[in-house]
């Protein structure tokens, strides 16, 4: 029995995602103007659910700079209407 255990090791599971965690990377990678790298990144923080005028700025920010102008403006709109000062943060 414990050899079969062996053959088939159980995977960990993934840690918990920390969406904050991400947006930090995600703005780093914008920064740097590593736009697509920052576009897979605050695509993971906008998965998690967690609805923060920053990281719509965020993303609004990064959409822009991948070229989709729309969703950009979508995005900063959100952000704004969440809190009017969140450009100035």
């Amino acid at each position: 029995m414990r050899a079969e255990v062996m053959r088939y090791p159980v995977q960990a599971p993934a840690p918990p995602v920390n969406p904050y965690l991400l947006d930090q990377v995600a703005w780093e990678l914008y920064r740097d103007r590593r736009y697509r790298e920052a576009d897979e990144v605050i695509r993971q923080v906008l998965e998690s659910g967690l609805v923060d005028a920053a990281f719509l700025f965020h993303a609004g920010l990064i959409a822009y700079a991948v070229g989709r102008k729309d969703e950009a403006s979508v995005r900063v709109k959100q952000a704004l209407s969440l809190d009017p000062r969140v450009h100035s943060r």
